[in-house]
């Protein structure tokens, strides 16, 4: 049967305003597996497709294996300060030995207390700025002429972190010293541009925007090992070239202002890739429940739908 996993230690985490103003990200939650829940034994052959995909979402929504995941890692690392398997697990996604480190260090100091499920982290004036006088240069006429004609336009709404751990405050006001931000995937891409910025790719938005707020913003995407292996997905390449020895020169050029080489080296030694499976592997050694929790069965088989178990 369908139902919530982790109520105990999540509602909490989710019981905020959904950016759209539709309710909470727990009530979003709750509907997506009261929908499930509640299709017939012969959802198949009764359904049409659009409502198949309607009734359904939960089968694939990104959003739910990044909540029920995260608070398993959680409880399978003493709500992170296990530096031991965080550091096997980090060791995996980032080639910097020390920012694997300072990964641990501010995890260990924060805690699953200071983990925060869908993030908003704003842009800098600077930002914003930096694409309003690039404005000419987009190819679409009707949003050169909103630019120019259209009063009110803010050029770059908040980004969205799937999660992030650190204080909260800079989010928005800036001056952080560490941040942590997660981009999470499982069938969708990357987004390959913004509106008003057409060359600008959804990872170099997170890691400037994430550095304009945090003197260092370590960012983690995490998608399924399949479409790594398979190379299905425009993110790899992306990941691939900015960790590799041109990284720092392809992270300069697709920045919307532009960096210093020492700056750029910083950004890349931050830059981390995992697989779900990666996570999995922690929470379920050999296969086998890492942790002690009554949806430790359930989250198995949650896995195990979707090919990460």
């Amino acid at each position: 049967m369908t139902r919530v996993l982790f109520a105990d230690i999540l509602q909490t985490k989710l019981d905020i305003a959904k950016v759209d103003g539709q309710g909470t990200y727990w009530s979003q939650l709750q509907n997506l597996v009261a929908n499930h829940a509640a299709c017939s034994f012969d959802w198949v052959a009764r359904y049409d497709t659009k409502r198949i995909r309607r009734e359904r979402q939960y089968d694939k929504s990104e959003q739910v294996i990044t909540y029920y995941l995260l608070a398993a890692l959680s409880l399978a690392t003493d709500q992170f300060r296990d530096a031991e398997k965080l550091r096997t697990l980090f060791a995996r996604g980032f080639s910097s030995a020390g920012s694997v480190e300072e990964i641990i260090g501010h995890l260990g100091k924060h805690g699953w207390a200071g983990l925060r499920y869908e993030a908003l982290i704003c842009p800098t004036e600077d930002h914003r700025k930096a694409i309003q006088g690039n404005v000419a240069s987009i190819p679409i006429s009707y949003l050169r002429d909103i630019t120019q004609n259209k009063l009110g336009v803010r050029f770059e709404s908040p980004t969205h972190l799937d999660a992030f751990v650190g204080d909260p405050l800079p989010l928005i006001k800036g001056g952080g010293d560490v941040g942590l931000g997660f981009e999470a995937k499982f069938t969708s891409d990357i987004d390959s541009h913004t509106t008003y910025s057409p060359h600008r790719n959804q990872i170099i938005r997170n890691i400037e925007v994430g550095h304009g707020r945090f003197a260092k913003f370590f960012f983690i995407l995490i998608t399924p090992r399949v479409f790594l292996e398979r190379r299905s997905r425009f993110y790899v390449y992306k990941m691939e070239e900015y960790r590799s020895a041109k990284g720092v020169e392809a992270l300069r050029r697709d920045s919307l202002i532009a960096q210093s080489h020492d700056i750029a080296i910083g950004w890349q030694k931050r830059i981390g890739f995992l697989a779900w499976e990666d996570i999995v592997e922690i929470v379920y050694p050999r296969g086998l429940p890492g942790f002690d929790h009554e949806d430790a069965a359930d989250l198995s088989e949650f896995l195990r739908q979707r090919g990460l178990l």
